[in-house]
């Protein structure tokens, strides 16, 4: 595949990937929000919401990099399982 066509494939791709992100993100803020209540009330966090999040980073961090050519492999929706980093739940 052509460079050209290759941009050309990128556009609606950008479109309708970035209203998944859009309401991704919108979701991912509600649990964080949700997280850090529970935080506050059980003084420990929340270890599914707290992946969750974790899911969407990694999502989205991978989708921009597709997006602004610095990555030619589309594997954000294939990896959408994977978190980029382990979380870290020890305590402080």
């Amino acid at each position: 595949m052509s460079e050209r066509s290759e941009a050309l494939t990128r556009i609606p791709m950008f479109i309708i990937g970035s209203i998944a992100v859009f309401l991704f993100k919108i979701v991912a803020r509600l649990a964080s929000l949700l997280n850090l209540v529970y935080t506050f009330i059980a003084n420990r966090r929340n270890e599914k919401l707290a992946y969750f999040c974790n899911l969407f980073c990694a999502f989205q961090y991978r989708f921009e990099r597709y997006i602004n050519f610095t990555a030619n492999k589309n594997d954000s929706f294939q990896n959408m399982n994977k978190g980029l980093d382990p979380l870290d739940m020890e305590e402080w």
